[in-house]
């Protein structure tokens, strides 16, 4: 048999049949808390998150160090970078009383407040978004936490009265430090759990920590 021939149609199937493929629409956004004393009304609630549209998940890149000996040329792995880390969108779908971009419009000048030029610039990892992921049973699969989170832009809304209705939509652009990725037992409540940066130790760190939630107990297992 040819060495190729094991990358058949059925070898295909059968991993398909087994992993499936990720859709696009397998997220929710199901934690935002900005961190700071002062409560933000409505900032985590579960119909704020419901209007989540669409996102990316960033990517994490290693720099290279180049280093030059007799002519040649060794590339030396440098240190991590969280791509979109200043610029991360997010679009919400626009409820009809502009109550999202008053949430967001409200978490802007509590980060800084330029009539009073004041606000809370420092950020700390008591600062989180988390999106969650799931399969084609709805059982959440894996989450990631992004820490220092903060709204660096709360975009236009656009209307036009010659349209056909459109939904109207708001991105809203993230900076934060950077993000973990844990693995979940799916016998859990994610939408009513609770965590701090404690929860969420190194990746390379096995076995991770867990912590309690009502209705069952949040477990993370890193790979």
């Amino acid at each position: 048999m040819a060495d190729l021939d094991k990358y058949n149609i059925e070898a295909f199937y059968t991993a398909l049949t087994r992993r499936e493929v990720a859709r696009q629409h397998q997220f929710r956004i199901t934690h935002i808390n900005p961190g700071f004393d002062g409560a933000i009304d409505g900032i985590d609630d579960f119909e704020t998150k419901l209007y989540v549209e669409s996102t990316t998940l960033p990517g994490r890149s290693i720099t290279n160090q180049a280093l030059n000996y007799h002519g040649l040329e060794f590339n030396l792995p440098g240190n991590a970078k969280y791509e979109s880390s200043s610029a991360w969108e997010v679009v919400f779908r626009m409820d009809q009383n502009l109550n999202i971009r008053r949430i967001f419009e409200d978490w802007s000048f509590a980060v800084f407040n330029d009539r009073k030029a004041s606000g809370s610039i420092t950020r700390s990892n008591g600062s989180y978004l988390t999106m969650t992921h799931f399969d084609q049973q709805g059982m959440f699969t894996s989450q990631y936490t992004f820490w220092g989170i903060y709204p660096q832009t709360v975009g236009a809304l656009t209307y036009n009265i010659g349209t056909d209705g459109e939904v109207v939509t708001m991105p809203v652009t993230f900076a934060f430090h950077y993000w973990n990725r844990k693995n979940i037992d799916n016998d859990i409540d994610t939408e009513n759990a609770s965590q701090t940066s404690q929860d969420f130790e190194s990746d390379s760190e096995a076995p991770i920590a867990s912590f309690n939630a009502p209705g069952g107990n949040l477990a993370f297992d890193a790979e």
